[in-house]
């Protein structure tokens, strides 16, 4: 949904492409015939979209794209494996991306300063080689509304991780959490103090 406008909505098909409504979805129009998995819209209206072949089942990466004109002309970024992608509350250059599932050795996060044409990754905190393969299966990324540098990460054998910094030192967050895989993170809309985790196997914590 276009924060902007409550009736413009985008949605992803890995079939038919990415399609946009601007009444609220009373009609459908082509905006993107690429394959796309993902979309996500910024608070400044830029919608970005990640093409097939970004989830851990195809065989690479595809290219994130980006549109500053509601979907009419589009810019073809980096190429990455994002599965999730969230922005910083105040800054819309700063974007926060994260995959499904990486290589051994391989960092979970992405960070973008340049409205996601460059990318860094992100891990200190994480000690993927301690952790194994299954930590490094991400979930669930979100960013604090009040505060664009908090950032907290769930993951697939690894708990729950969060960053006061913008990604640059982690730690876990575990007390009173099992060792659970955790598949979705969100923050109480009337208290960003508030984070529950919803898990495969044990429910919401």
């Amino acid at each position: 949904v276009d924060p902007r406008d409550p009736l413009t909505l985008f949605a992803a098909s890995a079939v038919d492409g990415l399609q946009k409504t601007s009444d609220g979805g009373e009609t459908w129009n082509p905006a993107l015939k690429e394959h796309v998995t993902l979309v996500a819209i910024s608070a400044n209206g830029i919608v970005y979209a990640a093409q097939k072949g970004v989830d851990a089942y195809a065989s690479g990466p595809g290219p994130l794209w980006s549109s500053s004109d509601g979907g009419n002309h589009w810019e073809r970024l980096a190429e990455q494996p994002i599965s999730t992608l969230v922005f910083h509350p105040t800054n819309a250059s700063i974007l926060y991306a994260a995959r499904t599932e990486s290589q051994p050795g391989h960092e979970v996060v992405l960070k973008s300063s340049d409205g996601g044409k460059s990318w860094v990754k992100l891990k200190r905190g994480f000690q993927p080689e301690a952790e194994g393969p299954a930590f490094r299966r991400k979930i669930s990324l979100v960013v604090d509304p009040s505060n664009g540098s908090r950032l907290y990460l769930g993951t697939m054998g690894g708990g729950v991780f969060t960053s006061e910094d913008g990604g640059t030192e982690w730690r876990a967050v575990t007390n009173g959490l099992p060792d659970l895989r955790v598949c979705s993170l969100a923050l109480n809309p009337g208290n960003s103090k508030i984070l529950y985790a919803g898990t495969l196997s044990r429910g919401l914590f």
